[in-house]
């Protein structure tokens, strides 16, 4: 059997914390495998999925904007 600690509550049978894990905002996957994951807006992301969501590229100095709860480069708005 193979457990998962979460940095969001207790250890779950993997299947189980696949299903119970955060979904990431911008690719609804699950945020329990693959790569950094980070809060922005009061939601969950994957690091890369985390882009202005107009242009689809990173925020290279970390601004952005929220509009209609999505992030925005101020130049996409």
């Amino acid at each position: 059997v193979v457990s998962t600690q979460s940095t969001w509550g207790p250890p779950y049978h993997e299947p189980c914390w696949l299903e119970a894990a955060p979904k990431c905002t911008g690719c609804q996957g699950t945020t329990a495998r693959g790569g950094e994951r980070l809060m922005a807006l009061d939601v969950h992301w994957h690091a890369t999925c985390f882009v202005c969501h107009k242009c689809k590229q990173p925020f290279v100095d970390g601004r952005f904007v929220r509009k209609k709860k999505m992030p925005y480069h101020k130049a996409c708005t």
